[in-house]
């Protein structure tokens, strides 16, 4: 049986240490490559998400300016936003300002220390008799 296997080409040559070695390497490369391909993929499809999110963003932000830009077209738009940043009146009005009186703090403030004063010396009376 000896002498029949080692006439046999074909297998001494698939299980020798040289193609077996070689058949190891090409399995190195083909794994090597395909993690490379899916971490590749993965990268991609994290761009893909990120690129996404930012583009619904931007139509956000365009809707957004479109409608300011609509009510800035108006007429009513643009008397009001002019009002706003440049204090801009019509021919024959009149701007009324109502001014509260102002409150003091330190009349407050002496109010408030004044009774916590007075509530201390009562409670200290009561409790020493004086």
């Amino acid at each position: 049986m000896r002498s029949f296997q080692s006439r046999n080409f074909g297998r001494r040559l698939i299980y020798s240490r040289v193609s077996i070695a070689a058949m190891l390497a090409v399995a190195v490369f083909a794994g090597q490559a395909t993690l490379r391909s899916f971490l590749e993929s993965r990268n991609a499809r994290k761009a893909y998400v990120e690129v996404n999110q930012k583009h619904e963003e931007l139509i956000s932000q365009k809707d957004d300016l479109e409608k300011r830009l609509e009510y800035l077209a108006s007429d009513y738009g643009l008397e009001r936003e002019l009002r706003r940043k440049f204090g801009l009146v019509k021919p024959d009005e009149e701007i009324l300002v109502i001014v509260d009186r102002p409150q003091s703090a330190i009349e407050e403030g002496a109010g408030n220390m004044a009774s916590m004063f007075s509530a201390i010396r009562n409670f200290l009376a009561g409790f020493f008799k004086f």
